[in-house]
């Protein structure tokens, strides 16, 4: 399956403009700018804790890339326990 293909974005931004966001998180991420969905504008409560780059969502529509990458999140997830745990 071609993982490009399945792999979409869309970014949430409270104070860049939208192309400023996508350029961000498309380097971030390496997901194209032609790969990203419609960008929200959200009004956050307060302008201290607002993210300069606003957030972004990434979307998997191939199910076994998916599951892939979930076996992989709670991989990580346990090594950083174990890490952590070495260094108390």
């Amino acid at each position: 399956f071609p993982i490009a293909e399945s792999i979409g974005s869309r970014c949430h931004f409270t104070l860049q403009n939208t192309l400023t966001c996508k350029k961000f998180w498309s380097n971030v991420t390496s997901i194209h700018l032609s790969q990203f969905y419609k960008t929200q504008y959200i009004q956050g409560r307060t302008k201290k804790r607002s993210s300069p780059n606003g957030i972004c969502m990434i979307y998997v529509s191939n199910r076994e890339l998916k599951e892939k990458i979930l076996v992989w999140i709670n991989l990580m997830q346990k090594e950083l326990r174990r890490a952590v745990l070495e260094r108390v």
